[in-house]
């Protein structure tokens, strides 16, 4: 006689949620005295002043200074 056999359900496991990464930055640009300074967000590049908070991921960032005078991204709490 035939064997049943169980047969896994796809649609009852979850789909793995894409992890983002977090913001980095790639360049600082200075023209004409206005500096802007390039952040990589999800593979594109956005440029964004020096004291403003921006939004990425569905959090908020900002630039802050870090080591050798460079800048990093840090998330706003």
């Amino acid at each position: 006689p035939p064997v049943a056999i169980p047969v896994r359900d796809e649609s009852s496991v979850p789909a793995p949620v894409p992890q983002s990464a977090p913001p980095r930055v790639i360049l600082v640009s200075q023209v004409a005295g206005i500096s802007r300074v390039g952040v990589s967000v999800n593979g594109q590049l956005r440029f964004v002043g020096r004291n403003e908070t921006f939004p990425a991921n569905g959090k908020q960032y900002r630039l802050v200074p870090a080591k050798n005078n460079l800048l990093a991204v840090r998330e706003v709490k």
